[in-house]
């Protein structure tokens, strides 16, 4: 029994001895898998850090320092991730002042030079409708001297013809009548070639002109039963529209008489019908 005893203790002693060894062998394996993670994944990347010396970097890192490391990683990426969007406001803030800024500076500048360019403006105008008119003025005193001095026929062209336009525009009515005459003109043996060259010679510079002449017996005869016709039709029209205009209001008269008088009877009626209840009371 003894001896069973005495062989039981060493027996213990080398069991926890194995154990310690397993322990140990296991940290070291953790150890060694902890340390094959790369560093950029729990340490800042920070330039202006000092490198770590080779001392450092072949010190043995404990579990509990990378996990202190790492929760530490983390909470500088919660507090940056929080801060962007504040920062991003600001930014966008800024850049708005900036926009405003910049186009009160253009307003400004375009307010500044919009006088300056206005009066030059106005004075390239001012030069150029000089110019043309200079340039109208040359023609046209050329053309009143040649008018002045053309003549056809002993017809003088020029300041009669300008005296003329100041004239009123004559009516259809009066136009027929000067044409009458001047075709009654026209058949004098005498004068009557004379008066159809002046007349031919008026008609054409009037059309030249852009006026309209009205020198056709026919055509005005034609024009004036035309607007004739048209005013007919025209004043007929107006009566028809006055005598329905007159007839509604005849008849919307007729209606409120009628309602008026209705209303004065029905009054009546119920004032007899209250006095007869009256009289009719024990």
């Amino acid at each position: 029994m003894k001896e069973r005893g005495g062989g039981g203790s060493p027996s213990s002693a080398l069991e926890g001895g194995e154990l310690k060894i397993l322990i140990h062998g296991y940290s070291v394996y953790f150890n060694h898998l902890v340390e094959l993670i790369p560093a950029r994944f729990y340490l800042p990347a920070d330039d202006d850090k000092p490198c770590d010396s080779d001392e450092n970097l072949s010190r043995s890192v404990t579990y509990e320092e990378l996990r202190r490391r790492l929760h530490r990683r983390i909470e500088e990426l919660r507090s940056n991730w929080n801060a962007r969007p504040s920062e991003k406001k600001k930014e966008k803030k800024e850049k708005k002042k900036n926009q405003k800024n910049k186009k009160i500076k253009i307003k400004k500048a375009g307010e500044e030079a919009e006088p300056s360019s206005q009066g030059k403006r106005k004075r390239d105008e001012e030069s150029e409708e000089e110019k043309g008119e200079k340039k109208k003025a040359k023609p046209e005193k050329g053309r009143d001297a040649a008018s002045a001095d053309l003549t056809f026929g002993q017809v003088k062209i020029g300041a009669e013809d300008d005296k003329k336009k100041k004239k009123k525009k004559l009516c259809k009515q009066q136009a027929l009548e000067r044409a009458k005459k001047l075709e009654e003109a026209k058949k004098d043996p005498e004068k009557g070639e004379k008066v159809s060259k002046k007349q031919s010679w008026k008609a054409a510079v009037r059309r030249a002109a852009g006026v309209k002449v009205h020198d056709d017996p026919k055509l005005l005869k034609e024009s004036i039963k035309k607007e004739k016709k048209r005013q007919r039709k025209h004043a007929e029209k107006w009566k028809e529209r006055m005598e329905s205009v007159e007839k509604l209001r005849a008849e919307k008269q007729k209606k409120r008489t009628e309602n008026i008088k209705e209303r004065i009877h029905q009054k009546r009626m119920r004032r007899i019908e209250k006095r007869e209840k009256k009289l009719m009371r024990p």
